[in-house]
């Protein structure tokens, strides 16, 4: 092949030197005739030249990139061996951080593993959980209304179907099996959201818990401080009883990589428990606080006297009090080590 290329460079080299000198021959009658035949013979030879070239160069060079050394070629094949492996463990995730995070929650696919945040998703588990609880109810009222073994069979698979129909239509606009959308559920947490939902309260990730700032610390015990004075001042629950208490104290520590804020009702005789709450910053700006436990939100939420009522009304989506800072409540989606925590504020 590269013999031929060169025959044609020496061919087309000899064409371009006739037609110049048939170019030259052309001015003189006497070798006028000669010059004329002398470069139309070039012009052809040129233009064969021409397309010789065209034809061999190309797969010349094609063929290039495959006459390369042992070494070079065993290369370029580990290169593209490994390539499709890494592919192959990725198995569509864009990276490893990300399929390992995604093995963390139990999941397998990355389709799965991008619905651990979306809405859609999470309110179609919350909608599905409102129903599908009721019905677990209602089989365990029948079933223990039918001692009858067979009539309990019954019972069991007519549930069972219900359920099973339930969550097929709940599952199947995600794209994602049904055994990935129940481990979403438990490990993204997302029973935490439905409750935040249905108090109209604000959702705390664990990763904005971690961003919180010291300087958001502070300016949640300034405004869980004034709440909890401000009621305790009127009196507004059994908990904030002051003829029990006539002090608050707050204050801040860090766990785990987040912010904690306790408070705790105090007098001379009496000594409350602390109420903790983990704080962060949402998106938006905004201060919120989740209480790490039951008993703690009870406290920010209940009231005894109807005088207060609008006062703890505010209190169920946010805390405010004696001009402080505004915080939100908020459920923590994720798990707290409560009695880790609880032991710094003892």
């Amino acid at each position: 092949m590269q013999l031929l290329l060169g025959l044609d460079l020496v061919v087309a080299g000899i064409a371009i030197i006739a037609f110049v000198i048939g170019l030259f021959l052309l001015p003189f009658r006497k070798f006028r005739k000669t010059g004329k035949q002398v470069t139309r013979g070039a012009l052809f030879w040129m233009v064969v030249s021409g397309v010789v070239w065209g034809l061999f160069h190309d797969h010349l060079t094609d063929t290039k990139s495959t006459d390369l050394p042992k070494d070079a070629k065993a290369t370029i094949e580990e290169t593209r061996r490994l390539e499709a492996e890494r592919k192959k463990e990725l198995a569509g995730f864009p990276d490893m951080a990300t399929k390992n995070a995604a093995k963390a929650l139990g999941l397998k696919t990355y389709a799965a593993y991008q619905l651990r945040n979306d809405k859609v998703a999470i309110q179609r588990y919350c909608d599905w959980s409102d129903k599908a609880y009721p019905l677990a109810r209602q089989r365990d009222s029948e079933y223990d209304a039918n001692p009858n073994k067979e009539a309990r069979a019954k019972i069991y698979q007519k549930y069972e179907a219900l359920q099973q129909q339930l969550l097929t239509a709940t599952v199947a606009p995600l794209g994602i099996e049904e055994w990935e959308f129940t481990q979403l559920s438990i490990n993204a947490h997302w029973d935490f959201y439905c409750r935040a939902q249905k108090r109209n309260w604000v959702v705390i990730t664990k990763a904005m818990a971690r961003a919180a700032s010291r300087s958001d610390a502070k300016e949640a015990v300034k405004s869980l401080n004034g709440f909890y004075l401000e009621n305790l001042n009127n009196g507004t629950s059994h908990f904030f009883d002051n003829n029990r208490f006539s002090s608050v104290r707050c204050t801040w520590e860090n766990y785990n990589g987040m912010r904690f804020v306790g408070c705790k009702l105090q007098s001379f005789s009496y000594v409350s428990d602390w109420d903790i709450f983990v704080v962060a910053r949402l998106p938006d700006g905004r201060l919120a606080a989740s209480p790490i436990n039951g008993m703690t939100s009870q406290h920010v939420t209940s009231s005894g006297k109807s005088k207060y009522l609008n006062r703890i009304a505010q209190a169920r989506t946010y805390l405010e009090g004696l001009g402080e800072p505004r915080t939100y409540l908020a459920e923590y989606a994720g798990l707290i080590d409560i009695q880790a925590v609880r032991q710094l504020f003892e």
